[in-house]
């Protein structure tokens, strides 16, 4: 019967089916196909066949195909929980996370308990939303199999989808404990931490998810994030320049190297960068107002204030980016477009300091 296995844990099973199709390969597998179809078709009702055939579509990537094995078998055998694990797999392999959810719920009703189908349900919960559905089916997982890594892990993920970044960093920290080769959860940690303001322990998070993961791209790039937050620019650079190597045409990568070419006075290749960045993420508000400061440095005013205007376009409300163009206003002498600009922050936000004094001064300009 599908789903039940006497005399083995379901984990070792897994294992155990892992190396056995690792070994017939993919030709393997479909022969097996084949052979269990003509079992089928002479016998319809041999659920062990359905089952096992399920398992080999679903390794195979056929998950439509072990969907509608696993209903087979349902159908005949409403109370097999296993066939609605297997449905519910294949459901999620196939991102319909509603149906999985569904599948698992039938699952844990007739066999409650199950450490991995509360796992699997609290991830497709998290995956439409639900993040009290995953934060109940996690804790219960962590119950369960509190030696499980994974389960930590993902509750982790949880609190930091809910706001809770110190839940999150002790969920991490068991998940490392128990799996210290776990990439993911150092930099999820890192994440958290520097959410939290701590930049030196996310900058050792971010270290260790790179050593272990070397081609870790997102932990490049945020390690080379917060390498700039922290002014160590060439550092910034390097982790830039690795990210870039695995993907060259990663536009935030490119908008990285650009803020730490800028901050380290290379402007004309600054503009590059994000000249590029913004051709494969035309109109990014970011890389434009990033840009605009490259020209600025350049006194290339004139650019620098297009840019400018594209970001306030989208964003009129950007103190930071009409403190910008207010001055590169003031350097052509365009006086009254500057003091539109130095008026429109104290609309905003009446105590900016800085853009009082700059429309004083205008004014006295002018006069």
């Amino acid at each position: 019967m599908a789903g039940e296995h006497d005399g083995m844990d379901p984990e070792e099973l897994s294992e155990e089916y892992r190396r056995f199709t690792d070994a017939v390969g993919r030709e393997g597998l479909q022969r097996m196909v084949e052979h269990l179809t003509e079992r089928i078709e002479a016998n319809p009702g041999d659920t062990e066949a359905l089952g096992a055939r399920g398992l080999a579509y679903a390794e195979l990537g056929e998950h439509r195909l072990a969907a509608e094995d696993s209903g087979r078998i349902i159908a005949l055998e409403p109370d097999n929980a296993g066939a609605y694990l297997d449905r519910a797999r294949a459901h999620s392999a196939m991102e319909e996370h509603r149906m999985a959810v569904e599948d698992y719920d039938a699952a844990i009703r007739l066999a409650p308990g199950d450490a991995a189908a509360h796992y699997s349900r609290g991830a497709s919960n998290a995956e439409v939303g639900n993040l009290a559905g995953a934060m109940s089916d996690f804790d219960v997982a962590v119950i369960l199999a509190p030696g499980d890594a994974d389960a930590h892990y993902n509750r982790g993920l949880t609190h930091v989808a809910m706001g809770k970044r110190h839940r999150a960093v002790k969920d991490l920290s068991r998940a490392i404990e128990l799996n210290p080769k776990l990439a993911a959860a150092h930099y999820h940690r890192g994440m958290a931490y520097r959410d939290m303001g701590r930049m030196d322990r996310a900058l050792r998070d971010f270290d260790a998810a790179i050593e272990i993961e070397r081609n870790y791209g997102l932990a490049l790039y945020v390690r080379g994030i917060t390498n700039v937050n922290l002014g160590a620019h060439e550092a910034a650079l390097g982790d830039f320049d690795a990210a870039l190597g695995l993907d060259p045409d990663n536009a935030s990568a490119l908008r990285g190297r650009g803020v730490a070419l800028g901050s380290l006075g290379r402007y004309d290749e600054a503009v590059s960068d994000f000249g590029r960045s913004l051709e494969l993420d035309p109109g990014n508000v970011e890389t434009l107002a990033a840009r605009g400061l490259a020209h600025s440095s350049l006194e290339r005013h004139e650019l620098a204030i297009e840019d400018y205007s594209r970001v306030l376009d989208r964003d009129p409300r950007n103190t930071a980016v009409l403190y910008s163009r207010g001055i590169a206003r003031m350097y052509l002498g365009r006086y009254d477009g500057a003091i539109e600009d130095f008026e429109a922050i104290i609309a905003v936000e009446p105590g900016h300091a800085a853009a009082r004094e700059a429309r004083r001064l205008v004014g006295e300009v002018k006069r």
